[in-house]
């Protein structure tokens, strides 16, 4: 039985934890094989980032979808991933807001700032891409954790 992270990295698919609001989602992320390997998060029609209350609700809605990024491989990685609950990784939004500046904090927000990115290329979101030219980001990305 291959493990989340065989399964994650043969698909290049990620399931992703998001902690928003003090709740927990979540949502695949990963390369797009049809689009120059472009990174991207699984988003409905209009752009917007679907998250989803349990793994098992995501694999069952991205094996129902007809527009779902890198379509065959999303899918299979959903059947595959069938009855694993474990996340690649945590998207930890709310420690966006806290005050906390411990070293592990940073090495988390180095992370969410390079897939918060990843959404905002994805989308073409200029605005977004913007504050990712700031000075200030751009010197704490610098220096990687």
């Amino acid at each position: 039985m291959n493990s989340n992270q065989d399964i994650s990295e043969k698909y290049r698919k990620y399931l992703l934890a998001v902690r928003l609001s003090g709740k927990v989602y979540y949502t695949v992320w990963g390369a797009d094989l049809t689009s120059e390997t472009q990174d991207k998060w699984l988003t409905d029609i209009d752009g917007h980032i679907l998250l989803f209350v349990s793994p098992e609700v995501l694999y069952t809605e991205v094996l129902l979808m007809d527009d779902v990024f890198d379509k065959t491989q999303t899918q299979d990685w959903a059947l595959a991933m069938a009855g694993s609950s474990d996340p690649y990784y945590i998207v930890d939004l709310d420690l966006l807001n806290s005050a906390k500046s411990c070293p592990d904090d940073l090495a988390t927000h180095y992370i969410n700032l390079g897939l918060l990115e990843d959404f905002a290329i994805q989308g073409d979101d200029q605005q977004l891409l913007s504050l990712f030219d700031n000075d200030i980001i751009g010197r704490f990305r610098e220096v990687p954790p």
